[in-house]
């Protein structure tokens, strides 16, 4: 309609922000944090870029920036999810609006590989690893955040459309040669280069050596004949699940 065509969406956005940042916040209003400057577009998690925000307005900014950014993917990913309620699937109407928009961005061959390239390309910077893996530490060390996670992802794996489209979207991936072998070359070079990845792997096999032959008997006899899972074992014997899956592989 023409009074969607004719607004500012740059003028509408800059006064949320503006408002924002020179209002008194109450301790009764809950707030989201937003980033002025998403982290997709080269924005950082200084004070100065992060304004708090109602859920209402969080979700108008969000919307705005798409609106801004026609076709960015981040962005389109990141409205949608400001749309997710704690049962981790979108309203009907939603999903097929936005599954709309990335249909129509995907189509585009040139899209896709820029898309991946860039992906790529941020995980060759040894800082941007260390501090994705440090913020993804710090997430996952909050037990809140991994109940509320594991509702989310329950809830979201139980409707069929969303199984339908996440396995459409793995066989479309898995089915390109190229992406296939870029995969395959990155995880190679992680795992022979990268100094990390090797104070891993000395760690994991530091946790190999805590486990005694009774110990390792014991898991074993746990898995093949009681029927526990690798995850109740780990957290038996206090060891991670890899460590679990090691010890019953080679068994």
């Amino acid at each position: 309609m023409w009074y969607y065509e004719n607004m500012n969406y740059e003028n509408i956005h800059n006064n949320l922000i503006k408002r924002a940042r020179v209002r008194h916040t109450h301790t009764s209003v809950f707030y989201e944090r937003h980033h002025v400057v998403p982290r997709c577009l080269g924005g950082d998690d200084s004070t100065s870029n992060i304004v708090k925000l109602t859920p209402k307005e969080h979700r108008l900014a969000h919307k705005l920036l798409t609106k801004l950014h026609p076709g960015h993917l981040g962005l389109i990913f990141a409205a949608n999810m400001m749309y997710v309620g704690r049962s981790g699937v979108s309203p009907n109407w939603l999903r097929a609006k936005v599954s709309e928009q990335l249909r129509r961005v995907w189509s585009n061959p040139d899209t896709r590989r820029l898309r991946m390239d860039s992906i790529y390309k941020s995980w060759e910077s040894q800082e941007r690893r260390v501090a994705n893996g440090k913020r993804m530490r710090d997430h996952w060390s909050n037990p809140d955040n991994r109940k509320n996670h594991s509702v989310i992802l329950k809830n979201a794996t139980s409707d069929s459309e969303f199984r339908a489209a996440r396995s459409a979207v793995s066989k479309l991936a898995h089915n390109r040669p190229e992406v296939v072998e870029k995969h395959r070359e990155n995880t190679s070079g992680y795992w022979k280069n990268n100094p990390l990845a090797n104070a891993r792997r000395q760690a994991l096999k530091d946790r190999l050596t805590k486990l005694s032959e009774v110990q390792v008997a014991e898991i074993v006899r746990l898995y093949k004949i009681e029927g526990w899972t690798q995850q109740q074992l780990a957290d038996k014997f206090n060891v991670s699940r890899s460590c679990i899956q090691t010890k019953v592989k080679s068994s």
